[in-house]
C-alpha cells in the first residue's frame, strides 16, 4: 500500500513548518532570494485549495508533500503548477511515490504536464532524473546605484529614449512576437483565440499606472522595448522587487548595445524610484538573453521544469 495519502487539516503545520525551513536554507545560499513566509496565510491557503495536496505519510512520519494548481493555459492547454512552497521531500524516493500518485490523478484530470519551480542549482537533478527538462530560469539582481553603469554611454544623437502608451500597443506586439521567435515559438501556428487573450493580457498590462513601456527609437523609428512593473508577493521574492521583462531589438538593429541601453536606462529608474531588487526570466533556449542578464549581473535563483504527462 502506498504511503502517499491527501491531505488532512493535521497536515497542514507540518507542511509549513518544513516549507518555512526549505525557504530559510535557499535564502541563506542565495540573498537574492527572501525568506518572506507568513504561516498563517499560507496554512489558510492550503485548507482552502480546490486542486488536492498529497502527502507521504510513512507510518505516521511526515516525508514531504506535493500540490499542483491545475490551470488552463492559453498556449500549453491544462496544466499543474506547482511553486517554490508546493513540494518537499527528505529523499528521491519520497519525489518518486509523490509523483506517482499525483500523476495518476493529473492524468484523469487532463492535465497534459506539470510545470514545478526549483531552486537553481543541484536540485533540479532530482526532476530531471524524473524526466523533467528545464525550461526557464527566474533571476535577481540586488541594485545599487553607485555600481550602475550610467545609460548616456550608449546615447548618441541618433537615439531616443520614450514612455510607451496604449496607442503603442500594435508596435509592442511586433517586439513581443520576436520574443516569440526567439524562444522557438511558431508565431503563425498561434490561433487567433490565444492572440485575442494575450493582446488584452497586454492591454491590461499597459493600463496599470505602475507599468513602465520602454521604447529606444533610431532616428525616431523604434528598434527596442522592454516593460518594467513592481512584484506582488511572490514566494521567495524580497519586497520592492522590480521585474524587467519582454525585452526585444528588431533583426537588423542587433549586435550593437540596443539591448543595454534600454536595460540600462529601466535599472537607473527602478534606482532612482527606490526599488532594491530587480527579477528577470528567460527561456533556456534563449542564449542571448542568458548573456544578456548575466552580463547584468542577474543571478539564477529558480528554475521552471517541465513535463509532459501524456
Amino acid at each position: 500500500m502506498s504511503p502517499v495519502r491527501r491531505l488532512l487539516p493535521s497536515d497542514v503545520t507540518h507542511i509549513a513548518r518544513r516549507v518555512a525551513d526549505r525557504l530559510d536554507e535557499h535564502a541563506r545560499r542565495e540573498p537574492l532570494v527572501s525568506n518572506r513566509f507568513h504561516r498563517v496565510e499560507f496554512e489558510q491557503s492550503l485548507l482552502g485549495a480546490n486542486d488536492p495536496t498529497w502527502v507521504e505519510d510513512n507510518n505516521g512520519r511526515f516525508a514531504g508533500h506535493l500540490f499542483g494548481a491545475i490551470v488552463d493555459e492559453p498556449r500549453g492547454g491544462r496544466q499543474a503548477f506547482t511553486g517554490p512552497d508546493g513540494w518537499s521531500y527528505e529523499f528521491d524516493q519520497n519525489l518518486e511515490a509523490l509523483l506517482d500518485v499525483a500523476e495518476e490523478y493529473w492524468r484523469s484530470s487532463d492535465v497534459v504536464a506539470h510545470v514545478v519551480w526549483v531552486p537553481a542549482g543541484a536540485e533540479v537533478e532530482a526532476w530531471i532524473a524524473r524526466g523533467y527538462e528545464v525550461r526557464s530560469v527566474r533571476g535577481g539582481l540586488e541594485i545599487n546605484a553607485s555600481t550602475l553603469t550610467d545609460p548616456s554611454q550608449y546615447a548618441d544623437e541618433s537615439l531616443s529614449i520614450r514612455r510607451g502608451t496604449l496607442e503603442d500597443l500594435v508596435t509592442i506586439l511586433a517586439f513581443e512576437a520576436m520574443i516569440d521567435v526567439a524562444q522557438g515559438t511558431d508565431v503563425e501556428a498561434l490561433s487567433e483565440a490565444v492572440r485575442a487573450q494575450e493582446e488584452e493580457d497586454l492591454r491590461e498590462t499597459l493600463e496599470d499606472p505602475e507599468t513602465i513601456s520602454y521604447f529606444l527609437d533610431h532616428f525616431g523609428v523604434s528598434v527596442a522595448h522592454c516593460l518594467t512593473f513592481p512584484l506582488p508577493a511572490l514566494r521567495g521574492t524580497h519586497d520592492n522587487s522590480l521585474y524587467v521583462s519582454d525585452v526585444a531589438v528588431e533583426p537588423a538593429s542587433r549586435g550593437r548595445g540596443y539591448g543595454k541601453y534600454i536595460v540600462t536606462t529601466a535599472l537607473n529608474d527602478a534606482a532612482e524610484a527606490g526599488y532594491q531588487y530587480a527579477e528577470v526570466r528567460w527561456h533556456v533556449s534563449n542564449l542571448k538573453a542568458q548573456v544578456l542578464w548575466s552580463n547584468f549581473g542577474f543571478r539564477p535563483t529558480y528554475a521552471q521544469l517541465r513535463r509532459t504527462l501524456n
